[in-house]
């Protein structure tokens, strides 16, 4: 089982090279003429609005989520775990909840820089 662990990481990395051969693929390619460039452009502005007022209105929704997510793992937590304390186990869940959910934002500004 040990040789099983090295699939994921192994996996994320060919991901990751794979996402990164699309972008440098999808950049380069021509934008097309000036008439489409400027539709182009304002698909981009309306994009980015919406995506930093979405944004805005989730963050303040995940914060208050993560709170309540540390409470109660907290609350019913179990003591026995490798010597962290209830209090421990929770803040670092709701920590966890927070990074993936940075990570979850900044995949979507990426994916739609890229698409328009």
């Amino acid at each position: 089982m040990p040789g099983l662990f090295w699939i994921v990481p192994i996996a994320g990395v060919l991901t990751v090279l794979f996402v990164i051969w699309l972008v440098r693929n999808v950049l380069s390619r021509d934008t097309g003429t000036p008439k489409m460039k400027e539709i182009g452009d304002i698909i981009f502005q309306g994009a980015w609005a919406f995506l930093k007022r979405q944004y805005t209105t989730i963050s303040i929704y995940a914060l208050v989520i993560a709170v309540i997510i540390g409470v109660v793992v907290a609350a019913l937590g179990s003591e026995n775990v490798e010597g962290y304390t209830k209090f421990d186990i929770g803040w670092r869940t709701s920590v966890a909840f927070i990074v993936g959910a940075l990570c979850s934002g900044v995949a979507g500004f990426i994916s739609m820089y890229i698409a328009v």
